[in-house]
């Protein structure tokens, strides 16, 4: 806890530099044209960002069809649907011919009459604004989403710092799956791992990681050369970097200037078309939003390349909380490690030793989380916790017993070794109810459990057989005094 406080301050003291977006607008500039920029931030989903610019330059596009388009799309896309409502109506008087348009506005307006006010959102502040995006995030996330989880994270921070404090693990992620993504020569992703060693305060290696970016010579979009710009001036003031960040200050001024002239040049050019493609160019320029939105939707980034990237990625997680679980004397986040480790799938026998050593702890929320994770596993992984599992029935401890036969039952494991063993922390039992389930665990086992169960019949003597005999009654039905005969 104290490492994230301090790395908060760290954060707050420099991250005053990084504002959100409708403070660092580009391209609007000069020409006041940014359709350009906020159509590439939506293609990666920077709805929220490209939404504030927009609207910070309404006044100048009143009566610009696409401008109208493009917010309420924006609006739309970050559930704000009262006012993208009003952005669709808004542009459908300024061009009544769009019929798509048309259709999407009545749409919307049975969306919003079907749904409850409580979802419908109405951002007032930076911090409403971060909330919903870690939320949105995390949802992502837990859809494995990753890529886009990722980025949705990153526009959290940007409206509010704080989200550093409360990042539900994201930064940890980011840097492990951006170092794979590095290792693969992943378009974009030393960009994004030097925002990921950013956030966590690793200010060396970030600027390292945003300096090999900006060298590369590949062809950048408006979004992802924004955000370049941006961090490496950061990185470099962070970096005590006077120098390289007095060059980055210079290359953009001089960029500035040649799109200036390029943009010059390009009216020149269209001053002389005719009145008649002037008036067809006028025509064509109109969005369709349909068309729209499949530009838009069309995947920057996929979340998982391959299955091998994706197990690589699971694993390197693993790696890094069971390091964290054996490192930690905090026992609430040992019990989370144990749950997040089961999440990930991974049946490393590193993993499994986790789950081993949480089974030898005498607190039943430890055992219970453990107990879960190994039956997630699954077989034959889980073998190796068996030792551990089956020492859990001679406990004295009921909730214990329980859950270790919960465990067996469902990997159904070693039968010859856990019937008789049921069938012994059922003889000692006096809880009707618990003596039930002891006889569903081991019918869990079908037909192998029964036969089992016969042959430690079997075993025993006449005087010997009663408390067998009684399970087995429970089980099937058959008198007890038949069985002790047998």
């Amino acid at each position: 806890m104290s490492h994230t406080k301090s790395l908060l301050l760290f954060f707050l003291a420099i991250f005053v530099l990084l504002l959100p977006y409708n403070n660092t607008l580009l391209a609007e500039e000069e020409s006041g044209d940014v359709l350009p920029l906020a159509l590439d931030m939506f293609k990666f989903d920077q709805y929220l960002p490209a939404l504030d610019m927009l609207e910070a330059n309404i006044d100048s596009n009143k009566d610009n069809f696409n401008y109208w388009l493009y917010i309420g799309l924006a609006r739309q896309r970050t559930k704000q649907l009262n006012k993208a409502l009003e952005a669709y109506e808004k542009a459908f008087e300024i061009n009544p011919d769009a019929n798509n348009l048309k259709i999407r506005i009545n749409n919307l307006k049975k969306a919003i009459s079907n749904i409850g006010e409580a979802q419908i959102k109405d951002f007032k502040t930076n911090e409403e604004k971060a909330q919903w995006l870690l939320e949105e995030a995390d949802s992502l996330r837990r859809d494995k989403k990753e890529e886009k989880a990722f980025r949705t994270f990153i526009q959290a921070v940007e409206y509010d710092v704080k989200m550093l404090g409360n990042d539900k693990n994201f930064i940890r992620r980011g840097v492990v799956y951006y170092k794979l993504k590095v290792e693969d020569e992943a378009e974009y992703s030393k960009l994004f791992y030097a925002i990921f060693k950013y956030f966590e305060g690793e200010i060396s290696d970030a600027y390292k990681y945003i300096k090999k970016f900006r060298d590369e010579d590949s062809k950048k979009p408006l979004t992802i050369q924004k955000m370049e710009n941006e961090y490496f001036k950061k990185l470099a003031e962070a970096n005590n970097q006077q120098k390289d960040y007095e060059i980055a200050e210079r290359e953009e001024k001089r960029k500035k200037e040649l799109e200036k002239e390029q943009a010059k040049k390009a009216k020149a050019e269209s001053k002389q078309k005719s009145s008649k493609d002037k008036s067809s160019a006028k025509s064509n320029d109109k969005v369709d939003i349909r068309n729209l939105e499949r530009e838009i939707n069309n995947e920057t980034f996929t979340s998982f390349d391959n299955y091998s990237f994706e197990r690589r990625y699971i694993n390197e997680l693993a790696n890094f909380k069971v390091e964290e679980y054996f490192s930690t004397q905090d026992n609430k986040r040992k019990k989370q490690i144990i749950w997040e480790l089961s999440k990930t799938g991974s049946k490393k026998e590193e993993v499994i030793n986790v789950y081993i050593d949480a089974l030898h702890q005498d607190d039943i929320e430890f055992v219970g989380n453990a107990i879960r994770a190994i039956i997630y596993t699954g077989m034959p992984s889980a073998e190796q916790a068996f030792p551990s599992i089956i020492e859990l029935l001679d406990v004295e401890r009921r909730d214990m017993k329980y859950y270790a036969s919960e465990a067996l039952s469902s990997l159904k494991i070693h039968p010859e070794i856990v019937v008789p063993k049921l069938i012994k922390v059922y003889s000692d039992e006096d809880n009707e109810a618990l003596k039930k389930h002891y006889v569903k665990s081991v019918e869990q086992f079908g037909k192998v459990g029964l036969d089992t169960a016969y042959k430690v019949l079997d075993e025993k003597s006449r005087l010997e057989r009663r408390p067998i005999a009684l399970f087995i009654h429970d089980m099937t039905g058959e008198k007890v005094e038949d069985l002790i005969n047998k």
